[in-house]
């Protein structure tokens, strides 16, 4: 079912992906377009959008994109779909699987920004709002200051990969081609409430240093502390099972492999 929907946040790496490969009818702006829009009325409403001062600084609803976003959803009716992140939940040296009732407690100002931007939307949309805590979502992103935009950087610029933390810990990834995918979906069907989103795997940062490597045909592995923290994965469970969908399988090594095969065309 093809529905309206707006976009805001429309040069991110998640919306770039997205708009290429959406079924719907999207309208993208960026976050300073939103009141250009006063009054208009779209099915849903998507927030991509992230100001960077919610990386650095405590909590300004200056600063929170996700409630401005929220607040045109709530004047025109529309559903809000908020993508926050895993790091609303409390850090862990041990592997962890997180879902809907994991315990919260963020240790980094992003994670607390997004927690608060959580609780103030869910009071102003009840169940109007779909809030996806994501995992980390990852593609051809050379040059982004992310896991793999930071790896596959200094990998075609200085042929190595660094890692400050052990290669055996393992994290959950999700391909920005499939949260793309579901995105779709979740802006058909609206589930409401807080959800986890991820690819479910637990995939060691040393396995995908590995793949990168062996796909860019050169460079080594550089290990420079080897801390076993952070380790999780999503449950996905309760968000397929809102939108009728299977399990999905990911061939992640192939994925991964053909980053590093395409950092010979950057």
């Amino acid at each position: 079912m093809s529905c309206r929907i707006l976009v805001v946040g429309s040069g991110s790496f998640i919306a770039r992906h997205w708009l290429a490969i959406t079924g719907h009818s999207a309208t993208a702006i960026s976050h300073d377009g939103i009141a250009a829009l006063a009054g208009q009325r779209f099915d849903v409403v998507v927030n991509c959008a992230v100001s960077p001062a919610t990386k650095s600084v405590a909590y300004r609803e200056a600063d929170d994109c996700d409630l401005l976003a929220a607040r045109h959803a709530a004047d025109t009716d529309s559903h809000f779909v908020m993508l926050s992140t895993r790091k609303v939940y409390r850090p862990s040296n041990v592997p962890i699987v997180l879902d809907e009732q994991s315990p919260v407690g963020p240790a980094c100002f992003y994670g607390a920004n997004k927690l608060e931007s959580e609780r103030r939307i869910a009071a102003l949309l009840g169940e109007r709002c779909t809030i996806l805590r994501v995992a980390n979502v990852y593609g051809r992103e050379y040059g982004r200051q992310s896991f793999f935009g930071i790896a596959t950087s200094r990998l075609r610029n200085e042929g190595r990969i660094v890692l400050d933390a052990s290669p055996y810990v393992e994290r959950d990834f999700l391909p920005v081609t499939a949260f793309a995918g579901l995105l779709d979906s979740i802006c058909a069907h609206r589930p409401s409430g807080i959800h986890a989103l991820g690819s479910g795997i637990g995939l060691s940062l040393g396995r995908i240093a590995q793949w990168l490597i062996q796909g860019h045909g050169r460079g080594v592995l550089e290990v420079i502390d080897v801390t076993e923290r952070d380790a999780f994965t999503m449950n996905p469970a309760k968000l397929l099972r809102s939108l009728g969908l299977p399990r999905p399988h990911y061939d992640l090594e192939s994925d991964i492999r053909n980053i590093g095969r395409l950092l010979n065309d950057e």
